[in-house]
């Protein structure tokens, strides 16, 4: 058992013991030709675990493969797949069927566990105390007016995460020639998710000029900024959090349309604003823009892994062979 990357001399975690790797480290494994590989972290290199130690292992890789992974993404040749804190790459056909959306409705879970925290409601109320002590001194735009808000600890924790702006730039509308150059979050809602090539999200804006108002009158964000503004709005909104049960019934929504890609187009075709949404479309609508990006960064990460395991394969089979 190495103790060290061979490529990089870096401190390896012992792979023949599972329990005993730290949180975060990567295994690979192909239960078909009993190889295992421990991943170094710093290089990315694949050190090939001596054969009478794998048997154990490859036992429990599978097993957790099966019974408890999520696959993350996958290629012809390999699967990263997420069991609890640690990453595998199992080659071969995946043990299950790809479910990219989990990943996020854990990550509203949290958020709502932080929303409702003692902690966050204690530095709220202070951060209010603050505000209305700033306004009486002439100095709400940069402290925020929170008076008039109906919900002012929401209010407050998307002031101090998020300020008033989500985005700045420049928006121009295609009848009146005019241009948006900043969106603040009180006027988010009137986003309108329109339909773009590719599968992209697109989003407009009504335009303020145009009289009367029509669809087609929108300030237009170019497509390389609609998707990440959308995602900084619909995080704003969904600040709290969500339920057990309002992600499961955003997650119906998904897997009714069939994939998140469908989800989101169906939505966009219908040309709907924000505001005409409901909260479980807000929900579903954030975890499927998440899962999308998220998709993307994931084929560049398999694809690199796929070529990695092929020089590795090659190595172990000379290795295999020469024990």
């Amino acid at each position: 058992m190495y103790g060290r990357c061979l490529y990089c001399d870096h401190t390896l975690s012992p792979h023949g013991d599972l329990e005993s790797t730290r949180d975060g480290v990567r295994l690979a494994f192909d239960p078909a030709r009993a190889r295992l590989w421990s991943v170094c972290d710093r290089c990315h290199g694949w050190n090939l675990c001596w054969r009478d130690e794998r048997w154990e292992a490859l036992d429990e890789l599978e097993r957790l493969a099966r019974d408890t992974a999520r696959v993350l993404y996958e290629t012809d040749h390999v699967s990263l797949l997420q069991a609890g804190n640690r990453q595998l790459v199992r080659v071969g056909p995946a043990p299950r069927r790809e479910e990219a959306w989990w990943r996020y409705g854990r990550r509203l879970r949290r958020r709502q566990e932080r929303f409702r925290s003692p902690v966050a409601r204690v530095g709220a109320a202070t951060y209010s105390a603050v505000s209305a002590l700033g306004v009486s001194m002439g100095l709400g735009g940069l402290t925020g007016d929170f008076r008039e808000t109906t919900n002012r600890y929401a209010d407050v924790l998307r002031w101090r995460r998020f300020g008033h702006t989500a985005w700045a730039g420049r928006a121009p509308c295609p009848n009146c020639s005019s241009v948006l150059i900043r969106l603040f979050f009180f006027r988010a809602p009137e986003l309108i998710l329109m339909p773009a090539e590719g599968g992209a999200p697109a989003i407009g804006m009504p335009c303020t000029r145009c009289d009367p108002w029509t669809v087609d009158k929108t300030f237009r964000f170019d497509t390389s900024s609609s998707e990440p503004v959308l995602r900084r709005v619909l995080a704003w909104k969904n600040i709290g959090g969500a339920t057990r049960q309002e992600l499961s019934r955003s997650i119906g929504l998904i897997e009714s349309a069939g994939t998140a890609r469908e989800f989101v187009k169906r939505l966009a075709d219908q040309r709907l604003p924000l505001h005409a949404m409901g909260r479980t479309h807000h929900l579903a609508l954030e975890l499927a823009i998440n899962e999308r990006a998220e998709r993307e960064q994931l084929a560049s990460e398999a694809a690199e892994l796929d070529a990695r395991w092929q020089r590795a394969e090659q190595l172990a089979e000379i290795i295999d062979e020469e024990l």
